[in-house]
């Protein structure tokens, strides 16, 4: 497993996590790029991705929030509470 500190991260690129693996989130992060996971991804506090999300492994939001910020239109996924290009979504199950 790979876990990042507390410290705030920023990914100038992509992040891919690849089958078989963790990676574990302490504070904030700040993708630039597209996130692929394809194996388990612990997040913690507000994930922003500038790309698109492709989830194929495990996620266990921990009550975070992720933001969808980047300039074009993006794969939204469902989670406890998400932000899409400044408008905040909700979902209802």
């Amino acid at each position: 497993a790979v876990t990042v500190s507390s410290e705030d991260l920023h990914i100038l690129n992509d992040l891919e996590i690849l089958a078989g693996a963790e990676f574990i989130m302490a504070g904030n992060m700040d993708i630039d790029g597209d996130m692929t996971n394809a194996g388990t991804f612990d997040a913690a506090n507000t994930l922003n991705i500038g790309g698109n999300w492709d989830n194929n492994g495990a996620f266990d939001s921990n009550n975070s929030l992720v933001v969808f910020d980047g300039a074009g239109a993006q794969h939204d996924c469902l989670f406890p509470f998400v932000v899409a290009n400044n408008h905040s979504i909700v979902p209802t199950w």
